[in-house]
């Protein structure tokens, strides 16, 4: 008996600890089914520790009510993560700092952050941001290889852009992913919208395809698995590409090349003032 006393007793004053007593409700957050009763959990945590970066992190998903007061939050949050963390050498923790709880929820402040300049077209400082992540997660858990490429290409740097292509294992299968996060950065989607509600954006700008690529040369050289092999998934997916390139016009070779796709040459861009599919296109 004595000894659950002490058990008790111990965890009672870990609960007391305002850093393990944030945690603890940041735990209950996450698997809360209700939403409302979620973020008051968060804002609890805070409330225990102002410095909970988690909590933090999570309010930044809901509370804000514009993007520039989402990357407030963010910076709010990575600050708070960096001070959790304490005096790191860079250099030197470069590729290890995942394996640390505080590390970790560093690099996801970070990374967080950098999105978020992204909703704000603040492009350079975001690609300085993710290219910091990367170099601190070695093995880019969060997949902000996706988001460097995208920024380097919105800064028109395609010679950097193609040197991170490079690195991945199925270049095709990178770019695919690459040209719905690119359209997401110029339409103002959010980056994590599904195909189904991206595709409703493109379907009135599906002539747009017409100076994209060869259809027969798409079923030879896309990665197709993804998409099963519907075409029209794959029309989808090329509608996408082709609000990029509209708005992006410089990129539209290098990005069609980099997919190892041949481009259309007879067809040129449409005139936009003579379109009256595209004249709703958002301009960078």
């Amino acid at each position: 008996m004595a000894k659950g006393k002490g058990s008790s007793s111990r965890s009672r004053g870990l609960l007391s600890n305002p850093q393990v007593r944030a945690k603890a409700l940041m735990n209950q957050a996450y698997t809360h089914p209700d939403i409302d009763k979620a973020i008051d959990l968060a804002l609890q945590a805070t409330q225990c520790w102002p410095d909970c970066a988690e909590a933090l992190m999570f309010l930044a998903m809901y509370l804000p009510e514009d993007q520039y007061q989402a990357a407030g939050m963010c910076s709010q949050a990575f600050h708070a993560a960096s001070r959790a963390m304490g005096e790191v050498d860079l250099e030197q923790q470069a590729g290890k700092l995942w394996d640390d709880e505080a590390g970790r929820i560093s690099i996801k402040a970070l990374s967080m952050l950098a999105r978020s300049i992204v909703d704000l077209t603040l492009y350079e400082d975001a690609w300085q941001k993710f290219n910091l992540a990367i170099l601190l997660d070695e093995n880019d858990n969060l997949g902000n290889h996706y988001y460097s490429v995208a920024c380097a290409v919105a800064c028109g740097d395609y010679e950097s852009a193609m040197e991170i292509l490079e690195e991945w294992d199925d270049p095709k299968d990178g770019l695919q992913n690459l040209g719905w996060l690119l359209a997401n950065l110029h339409s103002g989607l959010r980056s994590e919208v599904e195909l189904e509600s991206v595709a409703i954006l493109q379907a009135s700008h599906s002539n747009l395809l017409q100076w994209m690529v060869d259809p027969l040369s798409v079923k030879d050289s896309f990665h197709l698995e993804y998409c099963d092999g519907d075409v029209e998934e794959v029309e989808n997916v090329l509608g996408l590409y082709s609000q990029v390139f509209w708005l992006k016009p410089d990129s539209v070779e290098w990005l069609i090349e980099a997919a190892g796709l041949e481009p259309r040459r007879e067809y040129g861009p449409f005139d936009l003032e003579d379109s009256e599919e595209v004249a709703d296109i958002p301009q960078a």
